[in-house]
């Protein structure tokens, strides 16, 4: 029996590669954070002191250590899309993003808790109104992709 195959069509600005939700769903996350950022530093210009006060309440620790952990997810999903691509088992690399993704979620979780204990919430200041606001949404992403895998 013969079984035919197909060429997928060649990519375009119509039908890139992985469709273009995916690329609309990139191009809203880097407007929204491009957009978040560049407000974060206008206000820090603006509030020089603030700013300042603020970041002397970040512990690098976490900031490094999370850094680590999605690093290392996103290397394993490259590494699970390249295997699922070859056809072959990409499941323990799907666990393994996951894996980075929840140390991530259970780490940020604990700073969480440290700065609402300090009293450092979303309305303290204008720098933790932007941490809260950045950071709280970068959590929602890296659930939203812990749902889907």
């Amino acid at each position: 029996m013969h079984q035919e195959t197909t060429t997928p069509p060649p990519s375009s600005l119509l039908y890139p590669p992985g469709g273009l939700l995916i690329w609309s769903l990139v191009l809203m996350e880097l407007l929204t954070f491009g957009l978040a950022l560049t407000a974060f530093v206008i206000s820090g210009r603006s509030e020089p002191q603030v700013f300042h006060a603020g970041r002397q309440h970040l512990q690098p620790f976490f900031g490094l250590t999370n850094t680590v952990f999605l690093l290392t997810s996103g290397y394993f999903m490259a590494g699970a899309v390249e295997r699922f691509k070859r056809g072959t088992n990409a499941r323990p690399f799907i666990h393994a993003a996951m894996v980075g993704g929840v140390l991530f979620l259970v780490l940020k979780s604990i700073e969480y808790h440290g700065k609402i204990e300090a009293g450092l919430t979303l309305g303290h200041d204008t720098f933790f109104t932007y941490y809260w606001l950045l950071t709280v949404f970068h959590m929602m992403h890296v659930i939203v992709g812990l749902i889907i895998l």
